[in-house]
């Protein structure tokens, strides 16, 4: 913990960013793997492999575009640095350890963003009093692409500024709800209308188990569908998120995941 403590108060980082505890997620997220990479090595090699296989389905020589880069752990970044001209890897915060294992790589771009485009209006809502003025569409960098990828980020997109707004009690509970809702939605359109090709992993049920019994489980998707049309060359897997006694004494935290690969739309 004292060192979680000594690389938040010493990572350079966006003000709003780190009142809103994106940073502490990140630092967080690289101590939690570090507790369980063992258990997370399977969904680690299942999302780096489907992310292979759909760079395979591209020509190649062009861009490949991947929201929600993160710490890199789930990304085959030398499998697209070979394949594509440029990777461009998308996230809020890219932290040292991230741009230090992209560094070998001439061809990968780094570009910071909110592609919700609800974080800062929401954290100037809460700190200035200013209405947010939240955008209608997402904000994904996808012009010129060929292959986008969204790794294992869908579900993570509303929690922060939920949980930011709804400390601060600005809307309600239900409000709040439908706006997390719509910021999962609003990514999976601008997917769905991308021509290119597209590899969606993501989170689909978690649940609490006691050894192989189901105790309880929630939709992280919060009721909203995957479009049909992203539903293409499927795959499932267990991702053991949390075995106990990471989060709970007794109980394991286990995510289903569900892997698409959509090839390019024909004729655009």
């Amino acid at each position: 913990m004292l060192v979680e403590a000594f690389r938040h108060l010493i990572t350079p980082c966006p003000r709003h960013l780190r009142r809103m505890d994106y940073l502490k997620e990140a630092i967080g997220l690289k101590a939690r793997y570090g507790r369980n990479r063992d258990a997370w090595a399977p969904h680690l090699g299942e999302s780096r492999e489907l992310i292979a296989s759909a760079a395979d389905m591209c020509a190649g020589g062009g861009r490949a575009v991947v929201i929600g880069s993160g710490l890199l752990l789930d990304i085959p970044l030398d499998v697209l640095c070979r394949r594509f001209a440029d990777v461009v890897l998308v996230d809020i915060l890219h932290m040292p350890e991230a741009r230090k294992a992209a560094a070998k790589y001439p061809n990968v771009l780094f570009d910071q963003r909110d592609v919700t485009g609800i974080v800062e209006p929401l954290y100037r809502q809460v700190v200035d009093g200013v209405a947010a003025d939240i955008p209608a569409v997402a904000y994904l960098p996808l012009q010129g692409a060929d292959l986008v990828v969204s790794s294992n980020i869908l579900s993570q997109l509303p929690i922060r500024p939920s949980l930011f707004a709804g400390r601060a009690k600005i809307h309600s509970a239900q409000a709040m709800d439908t706006l997390a809702r719509r910021v999962i939605e609003k990514h999976l359109d601008a997917l769905a209308a991308f021509p290119g090709a597209v590899c969606l992993i993501t989170e689909t049920q978690h649940q609490w188990s006691d050894g192989e019994t189901v105790v309880e489980t929630s939709d992280p998707l919060l009721g909203v569908d995957i479009p049909g049309g992203l539903r293409l060359n499927s795959r499932k897997w267990t991702w053991d998120f949390a075995p106990h006694p990471e989060r709970d004494r007794r109980l394991d935290l286990r995510f289903t995941v569900e892997g698409f690969m959509r090839p390019g739309i024909a004729g655009t």
